[in-house]
């Protein structure tokens, strides 16, 4: 079990490594920015065009949403520090 472990560790590690070459700094803040936009969004919608936000986006799939780009921001933030890029 702890081989299997290992190796996995070590997929992962490799695959963080090429993720964190991409675009270094740039990754957090888009996905910070995308989190903000589409929450910005989310809540000027109503007003700005009248149509209801209800109908097209609900409260629990903007959680789950937002839960996911934030994730990714943390995760990519914390990639500076372990990889040098």
């Amino acid at each position: 079990m702890s081989k299997a472990w290992a190796w996995l560790k070590e997929k992962w590690n490799k695959f963080d490594a090429w993720v964190a070459s991409w675009a270094p700094g740039v990754k957090t803040k888009i996905v910070a920015a995308l989190g903000a936009l589409g929450n910005a969004a989310y809540t000027v919608q109503q007003f700005v065009i009248g149509i209801p936000a209800n109908d097209i986006v609900n409260a629990r799939n903007l959680v789950i949403l937002n839960l996911i780009l934030f994730t990714l921001a943390f995760w990519f933030r914390g990639m500076g520090e372990r990889h040098d890029v």
